[in-house]
């Protein structure tokens, strides 16, 4: 496993956070009394150095999105492919490759909180998020760009200084002769749509058109070489 690229920033957060009074962190962590408590235990064993405790990002993470990416499936050239090709974004590390190894945390990219002179996580980490992501363009030209994350993350990165092509990807589904986004079907459907891209080493933004896991296929009509919109 590798060190997280942000790990001094991560450091930086994690200190705020366990400067505050309990009652403050609670108002910004806005979680149940239990889930609190939880989060207090995580919060005194979280360190930026790798411990028994630490694990590879990619298997890090519950939710319905890392439901669909089923990423304990993996074998080892999977995993190789992704550590290339998926990056995490994160409220406390900013951004992740697979392996890299990180201490169990919550926090979300929405909390109220103030840092090093901003306002917000989005403020915090924009620039340094969206400069990553700049480098990584930079050096891999004519690659693409797939956006698989929700709005409340995927918003921290400032497109208009990533040069390479971006891709938003949506799911849809009939209902009431509507067509609609389930959010739960979406996440399970982002997670999907990753891990049939690393299991199919897929290269070419051309070949994701062909994505059709759990009944969905790409609506042409509705789709652009910017936005994808699949439906079932």
């Amino acid at each position: 496993m590798s060190l997280p690229y942000f790990s001094m920033e991560a450091q930086g957060i994690m200190d705020n956070l366990k400067s505050r009074s309990k009652q403050k962190l609670k108002e910004t962590l806005n979680v149940s009394d239990k889930l609190f408590m939880e989060t207090i235990e995580m919060m005194e064993e979280w360190t930026v150095e790798r411990t028994s405790r630490s694990g590879a990002a990619v298997f890090s993470y519950s939710g319905d999105v890392y439901a669909g990416l089923e990423s304990a499936l993996w074998n080892k050239e999977d995993m190789d492919y992704a550590n290339n090709h998926l990056f995490i974004l994160s409220a406390v590390y900013g951004i992740l490759r697979c392996k890299d190894y990180i201490s169990p945390y919550r926090l979300e990219m929405a909390s109220k909180f103030d840092i090093d002179g901003k306002k917000s996580l989005y403020a915090f980490w924009k620039e340094r998020v969206s400069q990553w992501l700049a480098d990584l363009s930079d050096q891999n030209h004519e690659r693409s760009l797939v956006n698989l994350a929700s709005l409340e993350y995927s918003k921290v990165v400032d497109r208009r200084i990533v040069h390479s092509p971006w891709i938003d990807v949506f799911f849809k589904e009939l209902s009431k002769g509507k067509l609609k986004v389930v959010a739960y079907h979406s996440k399970i459907a982002r997670g999907k749509m990753a891990a049939w891209i690393i299991k199919n080493r897929i290269e070419s933004a051309d070949d994701l058109i062909n994505f059709n896991e759990d009944g969905y296929v790409i609506d042409i009509n509705s789709s652009s070489k910017d936005e994808l919109v699949f439906i079932r």
